[in-house]
């Protein structure tokens, strides 16, 4: 057709230096996926899930950097593709560990010791506040004390359940999103001298 034209006549010649997200993408997904099982409760290896999102989402852009060798790389690439192998992260873990707690409520039957547990974790909380509601009004009081007992219903169970994994994905995305920065950094630096030469 005359008159219309395409996008690429108006882009700026990169010189073939564009993200290559297929590649973003896939290692991205292949390093997310260990990620999130090192950083669940199916193994003990979880206390240094920081150690494995920073590391993870570093991995992942050296991946991406090794398969793809004439895509672009600066702290944004990086800082997405963190976020990529973060996401996959997190929903691999949170879906281990509610497969854990299925499987040990309901084939295990544990209910009564996991329920027990959080009610516990529920009363010391409600201990550690008691010094500060005796310095607040009674109406207070009573809005405190009706929250607790919320918290103790299963809905409040389910409730701090769904915000404690809420939590814990935002934070691995944000880990892995800051790893995947530090490693285009790291990468792209070591690359410099390959391209100018």
């Amino acid at each position: 057709m005359e008159g219309v034209a395409s996008v690429r006549e108006f882009a700026p010649d990169m010189g073939g230096m564009g993200t290559s997200w297929k590649h973003a993408i896939s290692a991205a997904a292949i390093v997310g996926v260990p990620m999130g099982l090192l950083s669940s409760s199916v193994l003990p290896l979880a206390t240094g899930s920081f150690l494995w999102l920073v590391g993870g989402a570093m991995a992942a852009v050296a991946l991406y950097q090794r398969r793809s060798k004439s895509g672009f790389l600066n702290l944004r690439t990086g800082l997405r593709i963190g976020m990529v192998a973060g996401v996959v992260a997190a929903f691999f873990a949170t879906a281990c560990n509610a497969g854990v707690l299925l499987f040990q409520r309901h084939a295990l039957h544990m209910s009564k010791a996991i329920d027990d547990s959080m009610d516990g974790n529920i009363r010391a909380m409600v201990e550690q506040m008691g010094g500060r509601m005796a310095q607040t009004t009674p109406e207070a009081q009573a809005q405190i004390h009706a929250y607790f007992r919320f918290l103790l219903s299963p809905d409040g169970k389910a409730f701090l359940s769904l915000t404690s994994s809420a939590t814990a994905a935002l934070g691995m995305i944000l880990f892995a999103s800051l790893g995947g920065a530090l490693g285009a950094r790291i990468f792209a630096s070591r690359r410099k001298p390959l391209i100018n030469s």
